[in-house]
C-alpha cells in the first residue's frame, strides 16, 4: 500500500515533459531578449538612415528564436513548418512595429498632445497596451501555427487572459530599468556595444535601462506564459 502511495506521487514521464517544455519556452523567451538588447546599439546606428527598418528588425529575434525551438520540438510539423517560421518572424516584427507606435499614441494622448521629456516619464497607461496587444498577437499566433485544426474560441479566453499578464510584463520590464536593465548596460558596455560616449549616469538616468530590461522581461515573461498554453494542450 505504501509502495503505491510513493508510486502516485512520482511524475509521469508526460508531467515531466511538460513542465519541460514550459522551462525551454521561458529560456527561448530570454535568449531572445539577450539578443534582442545586443542588437539595440547596431541597429540604432542603422536607424539614422532607416528609423522604420529598424524599429522592424528589434521586433525579429523574439520570432526567429520562438521559430527556431518550436521547431526542435517538433511543434512546426509538415513541409509547410518552413513557412510558418518565417510567417512567425515577419509577425514578430510587425508586431513590435504595432506595440512601438500604440504605446507612443497613448502616450501622446495622456499628455493631451504633448511628450514629456523627464526621465523615465513614460507612464503605465502607455506601457500596457503595447505589451498586452503584442502578447495576444504573439501568443495567438503560435497558438494556431502549431495547433492549426484547434477551435481557436476554446483558447481565447486563455489567451485573452495571458496577454493581461503581458501587458503587466510591460510595466514591470520598464520600471525594472534601474535596478535589472542597468546591468545588462554594463554587460553590455564591458563587451563594447554600448554608444562610446554613454556614460553610467546617462543610462542610469535616462531610457536606456529601461529599455533593455523591458525587452528581456517582457520577451521571458511572455514566452513563459506560451509555455503554459502550449502544455495545456
Amino acid at each position: 500500500m505504501l509502495g503505491t502511495l510513493r508510486l502516485s506521487r512520482e511524475p509521469t514521464p508526460e508531467r515531466s515533459s511538460r513542465g519541460g517544455l514550459v522551462v525551454l519556452t521561458a529560456f527561448a523567451g530570454l535568449v531572445s531578449g539577450l539578443i534582442t538588447v545586443g542588437l539595440v546599439y547596431p541597429i540604432g546606428q542603422l536607424s539614422i538612415r532607416h528609423h522604420q527598418l529598424a524599429m522592424y528588425l528589434l521586433g525579429a529575434p523574439f520570432g526567429a528564436v520562438l521559430a527556431a525551438y518550436l521547431a526542435s520540438y517538433k511543434l512546426l510539423r509538415g513541409l509547410g513548418g518552413s513557412w510558418r517560421a518565417i510567417f512567425l518572424v515577419t509577425v514578430s516584427m510587425g508586431t513590435y512595429f504595432v506595440s512601438f507606435i500604440l504605446a507612443a499614441l497613448v502616450e501622446f494622448a495622456v499628455h493631451a498632445g504633448r511628450f514629456h521629456t523627464q526621465t523615465g516619464s513614460i507612464s503605465p497607461i502607455s506601457l500596457f497596451p503595447g505589451g498586452f496587444v503584442g502578447g495576444f498577437v504573439i501568443l495567438g499566433t503560435v497558438t494556431l501555427l502549431v495547433y492549426p485544426t484547434t477551435n481557436f474560441a476554446s483558447l481565447r479566453q486563455r489567451i485573452f487572459f495571458a496577454a493581461i499578464l503581458s501587458g503587466a510584463l510591460g510595466v514591470i520590464g520598464w520600471a525594472l530599468g534601474p535596478y535589472f536593465g542597468i546591468h545588462l548596460w554594463s554587460a553590455l558596455h564591458a563587451l563594447g556595444c554600448t554608444p562610446p560616449d554613454e556614460t553610467f549616469q546617462n543610462a542610469l538616468l535616462g531610457d536606456r535601462s529601461r529599455w533593455l530590461s523591458l525587452f528581456v522581461v517582457w520577451q521571458t515573461g511572455t514566452a513563459f506564459l506560451l509555455g503554459f498554453i502550449l502544455r495545456r494542450r
